[in-house]
């Protein structure tokens, strides 16, 4: 791949791209924007861990971001579904008759 930035086997997807379907290519993306913005040091890191551990983090990671977004759009329908003051309409009349 082309976008492999410090040659890691990490970069590698799970499945040839013509099989994975939609929502296993969004998870690779998701993983692999991720792993440009770390530092070398970092990679190197997360390489050494085993397999096993390696998944349970990911897993965790795919399904923090799920949820974050979720409780955004929520955040978002409470706070524009919550009541607003009315204004007080005047009485035009009920001022004119003062004068």
């Amino acid at each position: 791949m082309s976008c492999e930035k410090y040659h890691s086997f990490l970069y590698n997807p799970p499945k040839p791209f013509h099989k994975m379907n939609l929502r296993e290519l969004c998870e690779y993306n998701k993983i692999i924007q991720t792993l440009d913005k770390m530092s070398l040091n970092k990679i190197r890191r997360i390489e050494k861990w085993p397999e096993e551990k390696r998944r349970k983090k990911i897993k965790n990671f795919l399904n923090k971001k799920m949820n974050i977004k979720t409780l955004k759009c929520r955040k978002n329908l409470k706070k524009s579904s919550k009541r607003k003051t009315r204004r007080l309409k005047l009485n035009k009349q009920y001022f004119l008759k003062l004068n």
